[in-house]
């Protein structure tokens, strides 16, 4: 695409490049809440604290003046803390155990120089010391060694809030409209995460999570929808990218907050005060047209248009032009009303089934890939760093073929690329060369899943476009809680079958999606009668036995007197 000519199109707008910059902005926030728990939970290294055991120790070792403090101090530690053979032939420190000791049988070691306690009985830890100075759930409440199985019910519970989101923020975003569901989901999070920095309980925190889980990238979901109708065809993919870009930057800057805020509650609280930053949006930030078109609200649908005509310095023709074609637009259908309508087309809903796949597969290869593939560099914030910098070469990827290729053949290319390196990988030995090709499938399927979130609400009608990308939406968070697992089912050194069992599942959504309509160049469906007409790549003729009475009449009278509606309407 020629950004050139793009940025000089009469469409393109100082009010939509103005949107473009706030639609930036705010991608850069909805990175915090579904990472948080990198610092929420982390664990640093950690052992028995056997501090006040050593102090009273001492107090008596004092007539012990043969050993000096380096010596007392390493001797404590060895007399308290065992080791335990973690890997052949490597030994560490125990993280969980301590020798079953009292100060005098230890001074009494100590002055007998008897220091082979081997034989001698472990106990679990009372407390914990840990290194750093990183402060999280983990430290405070102790969520280690028999504590442990604690910390990924958080996770679950987080999942299951995200779960739940993508039918709630559809709903509203459908029913009240694009701008309430964003700004709410975008205040939300800072709201929710400064409720989350003051909890006193991990029964608090879980109800915490739950409700992140809720508010987690929801308003990014709406940004997309709300980008994508106030702007021209040739200009969607630019909207999702100004997204797509502010998230990746917000992904590389979320190292530096991590390392300048180790304590896990000032992290919350300096997010949620960031929020202050998106107080004008209340003012700068206006209801999508087609949504009020849809509606049947053209009062203010002219207002919206009137205001858009006075920034960018509009014509009285052109804004006359626009009014009259949105106005002709207008359905006032309920969003409820709209989505029966288009879940019982068969048509629509084989789309919607394969559009929730696609998101369900990507979601899984994502997190599989990203829970499977080991660390870039030794340093948790380098590596949350270069997680933003493999976004933004997987945005770079989406933009330089999502318009010039399609939205569909991208995503069979790129996803069908994604599957022949997952089934290879197991098959390479090279270290090297497999390094290369997991980051390479991370970024495709990076690309991949910008190219879903912009294209699936493509092809669904304006009413009930929010509440269906919100189904995928859910049924990615599913494929997020599931990629654990096939990460585990590989453990036991048989990686083999369920790298091609994930393989087969990516070539079968990449089949699938010639089944769906290009969009490249198409309007944005208004009706559910505009979105049927969008044809895929291939198409199945269907009879009409299983459709009700009156519809079945409907079509055999079209059938007589129209013969090429009822062939339109019997294609699936």
């Amino acid at each position: 695409m020629n950004l050139k000519k793009l940025f000089q199109k009469p469409e393109f707008g100082f009010y939509e490049k103005r949107l473009c910059v706030l639609l930036f902005i705010s991608g850069a926030s909805n990175v915090f809440m579904p990472l948080q728990s990198l610092v929420n939970q982390f664990t640093p290294d950690y052992r028995c604290d056997v501090t006040e055991f050593k102090r009273n120790t001492t107090k008596q070792a004092e007539t012990l003046d043969r050993l000096t403090d380096k010596e007392w101090n390493d001797l404590f530690l060895n007399l308290t803390i065992p080791y335990e053979n973690k890997e052949p032939d490597v030994y560490e420190r125990s993280s969980c155990k301590q020798y079953n000791i009292l100060p005098d049988d230890l001074l009494n070691v100590v002055a007998s120089n008897d220091t082979q306690l081997s034989s001698r009985p472990t106990i679990s830890c009372s407390a914990y010391e840990f290194n750093g100075d990183a402060r999280s759930i983990v430290t405070e409440f102790g969520l280690v060694c028999d504590q442990a199985w604690k910390k990924p019910i958080f996770t679950s519970i987080f999942m299951g809030g995200m779960v739940t989101s993508g039918i709630i923020h559809g709903l509203i975003s459908d029913r009240f409209g694009r701008r309430i569901a964003f700004m709410l989901f975008l205040i939300g999070q800072f709201v929710i995460a400064l409720l989350t920095s003051f909890v006193s309980s991990l029964a608090l925190y879980g109800t915490a999570m739950f409700m992140s889980g809720i508010f987690s990238l929801s308003s990014f979901s709406a940004s997309v929808v709300l980008g994508s109708e106030f702007v021209c065809p040739e200009l969607r993919s630019l909207t999702y990218f100004s997204i797509g870009v502010g998230y990746s930057f917000g992904y590389m800057a979320m190292g530096a907050v991590m390392y300048f805020f180790q304590d896990w509650r000032w992290f919350l609280r300096v997010f949620a005060l960031s929020g202050i930053v998106y107080i004008p949006y209340f003012w700068l930030v206006d209801e999508t047209p087609l949504w009020l078109a849809a509606k049947g609200k053209v009062e203010q649908l002219q207002k919206i248009i009137n205001k858009i005509a006075r920034i960018n310095k509009w014509e009285s023709k052109r804004r006359d032009e626009m009014k009259q074609l949105l106005t002709s637009r207008s359905l006032a259908e309920s969003s409820s009303k709209v989505c029966m309508e288009t879940a019982r087309h068969p048509k629509m809903l084989g789309r919607l089934i394969i559009a929730a796949f696609s998101w369900f597969v990507a979601s899984l290869t994502y997190y599989a890939l990203a829970l499977n593939g080991s660390s870039l560099s030794a340093n948790r914030f380098l590596n949350v760093f270069y997680g933003g910098v493999a976004e933004l070469a997987g945005l770079l990827l989406f933009y330089m073929v999502v318009d010039s290729k399609g939205r569909r053949t991208s995503y069979m290319v790129i996803m069908g690329l994604c599957g022949i390196g997952v089934a290879v990988a197991p098959f390479i030995e090279n270290g090297t060369l497999l390094s290369v090709l997991t980051m390479s499938s991370k970024i495709l399927v990076t690309a991949a899943f910008a190219l879903i979130f912009m294209y699936v609400g493509e092809f669904f009608p304006t009413p009930a476009r929010q509440s269906f990308t919100g189904v995928c939406f859910s049924s990615a968070r599913v494929g997020g809680t599931i990629a654990p697992f096939v990460i585990y089912a590989g453990e036991n050194g048989e990686i083999i079958i369920p790298s091609l069992v994930m393989a087969g599942i990516i070539l079968l959504s990449t089949a699938s999606y010639a089944f769906l309509p290009e969009t490249r160049k198409e309007r944005l469906p208004q009706n559910v009668e505009e979105s049927i007409k969008m044809n895929g790549l291939i198409e199945i003729t269907c009879c009409y036995n299983n459709i009700d009475d009156d519809d079945k009449q409907s079509r055999l009278n079209d059938k007589t007197n129209n013969p090429e509606k009822f062939q339109q309407d019997c294609e699936i």
